[in-house]
């Protein structure tokens, strides 16, 4: 399974959507970094059910239930400009 420091490594800038600009076009949240790492398609802001299946998807297709509290605490995070806090919660689910 990816490491979040792999995805850090690849995509080390993250944005909250409401702060997009032209320097961070084509910006991604840590949600999306972590969906573009897995080639997922591109969900650079990727909504709480895509972050919650993507999550799943990683974990050899576990129940989305048990992501979806995951999933929407990386993207308040990610929202509200807390970006450690963000990966910390996607780390989280990724050793659940």
């Amino acid at each position: 399974m990816i490491s979040v420091h792999d995805i850090r490594t690849a995509y080390p800038n993250p944005v909250s959507a409401r702060d997009l600009t032209e320097e961070s076009d084509p910006g991604y949240c840590v949600g999306g970094a972590f969906t573009l790492s897995l080639n997922s398609g591109y969900d650079a802001f990727p909504s709480v059910s895509h972050l919650a299946y993507t999550l799943s998807k990683a974990h050899g297709n576990q129940p989305v239930e048990r992501f979806v509290d995951y999933a929407f605490a990386i993207i308040e995070a990610n929202d509200e400009g807390a970006f450690e806090e963000a990966w910390m919660f996607l780390e989280n689910a990724l050793k659940t």
